[in-house]
């Protein structure tokens, strides 16, 4: 890993404007942790968009890393995450060693700094959508990572790498699981493939995972569970799909993945990711 020292003046010019907003601690540790989502905005891969993702205006709740970064950075003083940011020296190593981490170039950093209104509205409630996503189908976690050796993938449609517009994503609901009515899995995914219907597979749904700032509007507004069909996983015999739902338990922006039989029944709050025609 390149290493790089982010001058004093470029440091001023990132508390003159966290003063300037009001900036309070939380939000300064939430701005470090979604540095990798910047980098879409900057590199032109992505636009804020105005959709808010939640009552409470933040991407990320108050995980275990984000814990993990509040104590490393602010010790056990106790203080408020409200407070205004002083943005001290040890704040200043905060950001540069996670600017580090989130693989920045000190051009991009300057890049940051012209664009920070937008990135502002981001930590404040705002989304990032991005113009285009390419993955690897192939690059998929398997359910329970504590017992991978106990899980394989069945079936995987997508072999080559994946272009998504995320503007072509959507939800899907048999007339099988509406109006009281239910679906097996396994019948549903026959369904889809006798109509013709492009289902995501589990690599888009680490990726939301793994950028929840992402995660589509269609998405947010549904309040039961998202399925990503194109993924079929087996352990000891049975078959299962993993899907993506919000945790409402939880303040912020946190999302889980859990994995089904497909033997189970599908019903009207079970929705199936889609490709858009």
């Amino acid at each position: 890993m390149s290493t790089f020292h982010i001058d004093f003046e470029t440091m001023i010019r990132f508390k003159d404007i966290f003063q300037r907003v009001g900036m309070t601690y939380g939000e300064f540790l939430r701005f470090c942790v979604c540095l990798e989502e910047f980098l879409f905005v900057i590199r032109g891969e992505g636009i804020v968009c105005a959709n808010t993702l939640d009552n409470q205006g933040f991407h990320r709740p108050f995980t275990p890393e984000l814990i993990a970064m509040w104590n490393e950075t602010m010790g056990f003083d106790g203080r408020n995450r409200n407070v205004p940011v002083h943005f001290s020296l040890q704040e200043a190593g905060t950001l540069e060693k996670r600017f580090l981490e989130a693989g920045y170039s000190l051009m991009e950093i300057e890049k940051l700094l012209e664009q920070m209104e937008g990135i502002i509205q981001v930590v404040h409630g705002a989304g990032i959508q991005r113009r285009k996503i390419v993955l690897d189908p192939s690059c998929v976690c398997l359910p329970c990572p504590r017992r991978r050796h106990a899980w394989s993938i069945q079936e995987n449609t997508a072999s080559r790498r994946l272009e998504i517009d995320p503007s072509k994503v959507g939800l899907h609901f048999s007339q099988n699981q509406l109006q009281g009515r239910a679906i097996r899995g396994f019948d549903l995914i026959a369904e889809c493939q006798k109509e013709g219907r492009q289902l995501l597979g589990a690599a888009v749904l680490d990726y939301y995972l793994k950028y929840p700032v992402l995660i589509p509007s269609v998405f947010r507004d549904y309040s039961g569970e998202i399925y990503f069909l194109d993924t079929i996983f087996k352990r000891k015999g049975a078959l299962y799909v993993r899907s993506l739902r919000r945790q409402r338990d939880l303040p912020g922006d946190c999302w889980e993945s859990r994995e089904s039989w497909l033997g189970h029944f599908w019903r009207e709050k079970r929705a199936t990711a889609i490709f858009l025609p």
